[in-house]
């Protein structure tokens, strides 16, 4: 294939979705969690010019830890925020709008196997 039409085989991808982590910097699970979704509501405000609707915080599970999953609040997607205090971290779940049901199937199985490590 050519370099171009990788390029825009890459760019019609629409099932992705990322992690991240983020120092603790001694803040609670609580207070960052606080943050983010206000962030994320500002963000929404600039972005569409409204305030976001049908808010939904629900918890989830992940191995041995319990995330929070933010619907609505982002304007480009699902979130899932979750406390990794082995490692002194947040880590951030982003799964975009628009994926295809089936690979929704795929992030769930993926969340479903997440393992935490803890410290020796």
């Amino acid at each position: 294939m050519k370099k171009k039409e990788e390029s825009e085989n890459f760019q019609q991808v629409k099932n992705k979705f990322g992690i991240f982590a983020t120092a603790r910097n001694k803040k609670s699970f609580e207070l960052f969690l606080n943050e983010q979704k206000q962030a994320l509501i500002q963000e929404y405000k600039v972005v569409e010019g409204k305030n976001p609707t049908n808010l939904l915080e629900s918890k989830v599970i992940m191995g041995n830890k319990e995330g929070v999953k933010l619907t609505n609040y982002a304007w480009w997607g699902t979130v899932i925020f979750v406390d990794h205090s082995d490692v002194d971290a947040f880590l951030v779940f982003v799964i975009p709008n628009g994926v295809s049901k089936e690979f929704e199937g795929v992030i769930n199985t993926i969340l479903n196997s997440v393992k935490f490590l803890q410290k020796e």
